[in-house]
């Protein structure tokens, strides 16, 4: 079971920011899915956990495999075509019992092609219109100050005739959002603007080596930088020195061969990736987290600077290949394949070795405060202020480990008739994590079974029944 959407539907379908989580909710069975955190995938396929979505690029790995979602934000310039795999797919696709989203990259042609592109976007103008609880491309809400300008270029074209050619993407986007700082005991109530930005680039080389022989090779590249610049949308405490920047860095290195014979075909891929999800890099750098009180009330706090008061700094390097012969005999065509992933973890998280303090102040104290603004930081504190409490990060430390992921499968596409085909399939799955906590599991065998019943050009009936196995998400290893 599945639908997709071509090059010419993408180029006509109205969607946000180029986003292809956007693109995603044009489909049937795609809804859009909340919770988890604000950065998670918003995509739910038959309303399944989100975090579960396998996404590809050419059939190749684009998850962020520590907790989940995709790793490289494919803009709409970047695909020739998308499809999602919601239920009954072949043995060739696993690693999920959600759905499956595969991505295909465009490839350049004997003609020269290209865009070019700009988008200015001025919430204000328009909110009145949209309404209230707007959110960024990544789950955040926005204020009607929110702006976007979004640029971007691709260009395909020939290096040799009907032998090589090339395709380029690269594609900029800014989103800007203010937010309120207003702490009334210190004297300050103002504006706190802020900055999202992503740069997203994709190239790909083919080249055809015979008519039956091709490779390519692609490279994704993705830095994305969210700003928690303080404040609140509708006013907070938190000082900018306690703000902090939340970066994500992909990369995707690809190289594909095809071979197309009489009787058989073969593919095969080999990919690195890489991925640093640096949670919270402090706008002021490592220090001490302070939160201010009034001596006279500690319900609630004046401000908080100094320090995001944690440490979230992930980093993930992957190697994958994957190979599949295809057999033609007769009415059946079997398909043999394995696909095999190694991705190495590392993990330092915790809290803030540097401490986290709580604070009271006399009402002196604060009105000597009153005058730094902004600006207010740890240095600017009186020595002898009342300690609350403290707490801090007394063992800071790495967690690493390695996840192996190699599935096997076998197929096969029985033409039984005219108008009956039966697809049949096994797949083995086998995880590394598996072994953390006993003995490796290494029976993790998937039958599927499905049907294609045509009986005259109006009507199809189609089914299918299958076992599928996820792998487990890296997250639920190390927070164990």
């Amino acid at each position: 079971i599945s639908a997709s959407l071509d090059a010419t539907a993408i180029s006509i379908l109205p969607v946000e920011a180029r986003s292809l989580e956007r693109l995603l909710f044009r489909l049937p069975g795609v809804t859009q899915s909340t919770g988890f955190f604000p950065e998670a995938p918003s995509v739910a396929i038959n309303g399944a956990n989100a975090l579960k979505t396998s996404y590809l690029v050419d059939g190749l790995d684009n998850n962020e495999n520590f907790l989940g979602g995709h790793r490289f934000p494919v803009p709409v310039g970047a695909i020739q075509d998308v499809t999602v795999l919601s239920g009954s797919y072949s043995a060739a696709f696993g690693r999920t019992a959600n759905g499956v989203v595969n991505v295909t990259t465009p490839s350049g042609s004997n003609e020269f092609r290209g865009e070019i592109f700009a988008v200015s976007r001025l919430n204000d103008l328009i909110s009145e219109r949209s309404g209230s609880g707007q959110t960024s491309l990544f789950g955040a809400p926005v204020s009607e100050s929110f702006s976007r300008n979004q640029g971007g270029i691709a260009l395909s074209g020939p290096i040799l005739k009907d032998r090589s050619f090339f395709f380029l993407n690269a594609e900029f986007i800014q989103d800007k959002t203010d937010n309120i700082l207003r702490a009334p005991a210190l004297g300050v109530d103002t504006v706190l603007p802020g900055t999202n930005e992503q740069t997203l680039i994709t190239a790909r080389l083919d080249h055809y080596w015979t008519d039956r022989f091709n490779s390519a090779v692609r490279i994704n590249y993705g830095n994305v930088e969210l700003g928690r610049q303080g404040g609140g949308l509708a006013g907070g405490v938190t000082f900018p020195s306690a703000g902090s920047v939340q970066n994500r860095e992909s990369l995707n290195l690809a190289a594909t061969a095809k071979y197309r014979g009489d009787t058989f075909d073969y593919s095969g891929a080999l990919q690195y990736s890489s991925f640093r999800w640096d949670y919270g890099q402090p706008l002021g750098g490592d220090g001490p987290q302070v939160t201010l009180y009034a001596s006279g009330n500690l319900s609630a706090p004046i401000a908080v600077i100094g320090h995001p008061g944690y440490v979230f700094d992930s980093r993930e390097k992957t190697w994958q290949t994957q190979h599949a012969v295809t057999f033609e005999r007769g009415t059946h065509r079997l398909r043999v394949g394995l696909d095999y992933l190694r991705a190495n973890f590392e993990l330092f998280g915790g809290g803030n070795p540097n401490g986290n303090f709580s604070v009271a102040l006399t009402q002196a104290q604060i009105s000597a405060l009153a005058g730094r603004g902004t600006g207010l930081s740890v240095t600017d504190l009186p020595a002898n202020l009342q300690i609350l409490s403290a707490s801090f990060e007394t063992q800071p430390s790495s967690f690493g480990k390695k996840q192996e992921l190699t599935n096997l499968y076998v197929e096969d596409q029985w033409q039984v008739t005219d108008d009956l085909s039966l697809t049949l399939g096994l797949r083995l799955d086998y995880d590394s994590m598996t072994s953390v906590v006993g003995d490796c599991d290494t029976d993790n065998f998937s039958p599927r079974l499905s049907f294609n019943y045509t009986p005259n050009e109006t009507l199809a009936i189609r089914g299918g029944i299958g076992i599928f196995v996820e792998k487990i998400p890296y997250a639920i290893i190390s927070d164990a």
